[in-house]
C-alpha cells in the first residue's frame, strides 16, 4: 500500500493532470482575445543563452546515481569532449542553421527507409539477449532482462492454461501482452515473447516517430535534415535511452508493451488532424476504437488512453469563438457520447470474458497491481523529475502562447495532444518513482522539444529545446558505446527463435547447476509443473510444464497483500486441481519457507521433499 507521501504525490499528479486536461476550456471560457505575442525586448538578446543555460542545468539532473546514466560508463575527458562536439553540432542542426530551403520528399523516404532498417535491426537482434561469460557487467543485465521477461510470461503462461485472468489471478501488465504472448507460445514461451516485444516494439517507434514527422512537415515541409533530426531522436529515446546504457527491449515494461496503445492512438489524432468541422468526414470514430483497444489492453493503458482521447474528444467538439452556455451544452453532449462508448465497450468485454469463462472479473484481481505498485518509492524532488518538470513547464508556456496568438488551432491541438500523452504515460514513474524510470518518458518529452523547436517563437524556449535535443543525442552517443554492457560485435544475430534454449542453458542446465539437476529431476521422473522461488530466474521452460498454480512468479507477486496472493493460489486450485512442486535456493531466497507453506498451506499438503545441495524441492498436492 502506498504510504503518506507516495498518496500526497499520487494526488499531486491527479490534481495537475486534471488542470491540464481541462486548460483549453479554462482559456475559452476566459474568452481571452487572440493578439500577436511580444516577447520583451531588453531580454532578447539574453534568452538563448538563458535557455541553454537551464537546459544543462536540468539535464545534469539525469546524471544521479540511480539513474543508470552514468553508471557502467567510463567517463573521461576525451568522451567528455567528445560529447560536446555533438551537442554543438546538433544544437546548430536543431537551431536552424543547417536546414535544407528546398523541399526534396524523395530523399525524405530514403531517409525514413534507412531508420527502418536500423530499427528493424535494434529490435530484433537476438545478440544482446547472450549471456557473455567473459563480461560480468553484461550477465548482470541478462539476469535483470529475465526478472522482467518473467513477469510477462508469467501471467501469459496461466492464461493459456485456462485460468481467467483479472479472477484467477492478477496480471501487472494486463489482458494485451499476455493474449499475444499466450498465443505465440508456439515458438516457445521466450522466443514467442520475444517476438511479440519486437513487434510491440517497431508499432510504438513507428508510431512515435510518425507524430515527429508530422509536427515537422507542417513546420517546415519535407526537409530531409529535419527529417533526419527527428528521427535521430525517436530512435535513440524509444531504443537506446528507455534501457540506457543498454537495449530499450531488455525490459519490455518501459516501451511499446506497455505504451504501444497510447502511442498509436496519440499519432492517429494528431495524423487525422480532426476539427469540429471534418470530425464525421475523416471518420473520427475510429479514435474510439483505438481507445477501446487501449482500454482493454492494461488497467494503466485504460488510464493513460483516457487521458488522452477524452480531452481531445471534448476539445473538437467545442467550436471556436463559442459563448460560455455553449461551452457547457457541448460539454454535456459531448461526455455522454463518450460515457455510452465506454459502456458499450465494457460491456462487449464483459460479455466476451463470461462467454469464455462463464465467470466475471473480481475487481479486486483487476485492480491488485494498481492499488500495489510493486517497488513503490517517492519522488526524488531533486533528481531527473526537475528535467521532466522544466520540459512541462517550457510546453505549457508555448501553449498558452499559441492560445494567445492564434486561439485552438492544429498547432495547438497538437501540443495538447502530445502533452496529455507525456503526461499520461507518467503515472508508471508517479506509482514506481526509481529515477531511471524517467527515461522511458523521452519519447515523449523529445516530441516535444522537436514541437517548440520547429514552432515556438520564443527564443528561450526554442534555443532551450534545441539545447535539450542535442544534450540527449550526444550523451546517449558516447553512453551506449563506451558502456561495457552492450556488444555491439553481435548486434547483426537475428536467432530470436532460439532464445528459449538460451535461458534454459543458462538456468536450467542439469550439469553445471543445482537448480537445473532439480529441474530436470522432477520432470524426468513426475512430469509436474515446478514453481521456482527465485529473485530472477522464476520461470521454469524445460519441459513438460503443466501449470498447477496461478502463483508461477513469485517476485511479480511478492508486493501484493497475502491475502490476494492467497486467493489467486486457492482460485487457481480449484480450476486446475493438480500437484506440483515448488523449488527454494538455500541462497537468498526472495521468500522463507514458513512464507511459502503459509501461502499454500490452505489449499495443499506437501507430500514430498527432496535436496539437491542448493535447492530444495517441496511436493505440493491439493488438499482433498
Amino acid at each position: 500500500m502506498a504510504t503518506n507521501r507516495e498518496a500526497l504525490e499520487l494526488a499531486i499528479y491527479a490534481i495537475l493532470g486534471a488542470s491540464l486536461a481541462i486548460l483549453p476550456f479554462i482559456l475559452m471560457w476566459r474568452q481571452t482575445e487572440t493578439q500577436p505575442w511580444f516577447g520583451n525586448r531588453t531580454l532578447m538578446r539574453w534568452q538563448g543563452a538563458i535557455g541553454v543555460s537551464l537546459s544543462l542545468l536540468f539535464f545534469a539532473t539525469l546524471f544521479e546515481p540511480d539513474t543508470y546514466v552514468l553508471r557502467n560508463t567510463m567517463v573521461s575527458p576525451v568522451r567528455l569532449l567528445v560529447v560536446g562536439i555533438f551537442w554543438a553540432l546538433f544544437l546548430m542542426i536543431f537551431a536552424g542553421h543547417c536546414k535544407l530551403r528546398r523541399e526534396q520528399s524523395y530523399l525524405c523516404w530514403i531517409v525514413a527507409a534507412m531508420f527502418l532498417v536500423a530499427a528493424i535491426i535494434l529490435n530484433f537482434s537476438s545478440g544482446p539477449y547472450t549471456a557473455d561469460a567473459d563480461a560480468p557487467l553484461h550477465t548482470m543485465y541478462f539476469e535483470s532482462m529475465w526478472y522482467h521477461w518473467g513477469a510477462y510470461i508469467a501471467s501469459a503462461k496461466s492464461l493459456a492454461s485456462g485460468l481467467a485472468i483479472y479472477r484467477d489471478f492478477p496480471s501487472q501488465y494486463g489482458l494485451g501482452p499476455s493474449i499475444f504472448i499466450a498465443a505465440a507460445s508456439g515458438l516457445g514461451w521466450v522466443a514467442g515473447m520475444f517476438i511479440v516485444v519486437g513487434v510491440l516494439q517497431l508499432v510504438y517507434w513507428v508510431s512515435i516517430s510518425v507524430i515527429g514527422l508530422v509536427i515537422a512537415n507542417r513546420a517546415v515541409g519535407y526537409n530531409p535534415m529535419v527529417w533526419i533530426s527527428v528521427l535521430l531522436v525517436t530512435i535513440t529515446t524509444c531504443f537506446l535511452w528507455a534501457g540506457s546504457p543498454t537495449f530499450a527491449n531488455f525490459f519490455p515494461s518501459l516501451g511499446g508493451a506497455r505504451y504501444f496503445p497510447a502511442a498509436l492512438l496519440s499519432a492517429a489524432i494528431i495524423l487525422l488532424d480532426l476539427s469540429r468541422d471534418n470530425y464525421a468526414e475523416k471518420r473520427g470514430w475510429r479514435l474510439h476504437i483505438l481507445w477501446g483497444l487501449g482500454a482493454v489492453w492494461s488497467v494503466e493503458s485504460l488510464f493513460i488512453v483516457s487521458f488522452i482521447w477524452w480531452p481531445q474528444y471534448l476539445l473538437l467538439k467545442t467550436p471556436n469563438n463559442a459563448s460560455k452556455g455553449e461551452i457547457v451544452r457541448n460539454l454535456g453532449r459531448s461526455m455522454l457520447i463518450l460515457a455510452v462508448v465506454a459502456i458499450v465497450t465494457f460491456a462487449v468485454f464483459l460479455a466476451g470474458y463470461y462467454a469464455i469463462y462463464k465467470v466475471l472479473p473480481d475487481i479486486q484481481m483487476f485492480l491488485a497491481f494498481a492499488s500495489n505498485v510493486p517497488g513503490s518509492l517517492p519522488v526524488n524532488i531533486v533528481g531527473p523529475a526537475l528535467l521532466i518538470t522544466f520540459s512541462l513547464v517550457l510546453s505549457l508556456y508555448a501553449l498558452g502562447s499559441l492560445y494567445r496568438t492564434s486561439g485552438i488551432n492544429r498547432d495547438f491541438r497538437t501540443l495538447f495532444c502530445v502533452m496529455l500523452l507525456s503526461y499520461g504515460a507518467m503515472v508508471y514513474y508517479i506509482g514506481r518513482s526509481h529515477d531511471s524510470n524517467i527515461l522511458s518518458l523521452f519519447p515523449y518529452h523529445g516530441l516535444i522539444w522537436i514541437f517548440l523547436v520547429l514552432n515556438e517563437t520564443s527564443k528561450f524556449i526554442r534555443t532551450a529545446a534545441a539545447s535539450l535535443l542535442a544534450l540527449s543525442l550526444s550523451w546517449i552517443c558516447v553512453a551506449q558505446h563506451a558502456s561495457p554492457i552492450n556488444r555491439f560485435d553481435t548486434l547483426l544475430t537475428f536467432n530470436g527463435t532460439q532464445l528459449d534454449s538460451v535461458i534454459e542453458n543458462y538456468y536450467e542446465e542439469p550439469v553445471s547447476t543445482d537448480r537445473g539437476r532439480a529441474i530436470d529431476f522432477i520432470t524426468s521422473k513426475y512430469g509436474e509443473g515446478i514453481t521456482a522461488f527465485d529473485i530472477y530466474a522464476n520461470i521454469v521452460l524445460t519441459s513438460p510444464q503443466k501449470e498447477w498454480t496461478s502463483y508461477n512468479n513469485a517476485t511479480t507477486y511478492a508486493g501484493l497483500p497475502s491475502e490476494v496472493q492467497k486467493l489467486a493460489v486457492h482460485r487457481a486450485r480449484l480450476q486446475l486441481n493438480r500437484q506440483g512442486w515448488v523449488i527454494i535456493p538455500s541462497i537468498s531466497p526472495p521468500m522463507s519457507l514458513a512464507y511459502v507453506q503459509d501461502l499454500f498451506a490452505a489449499d495443499y499438503e506437501v507430500d514430498q521433499k527432496l535436496a539437491f545441495d542448493t535447492y530444495t524441492a517441496y511436493r505440493f498436492v491439493p488438499k482433498r
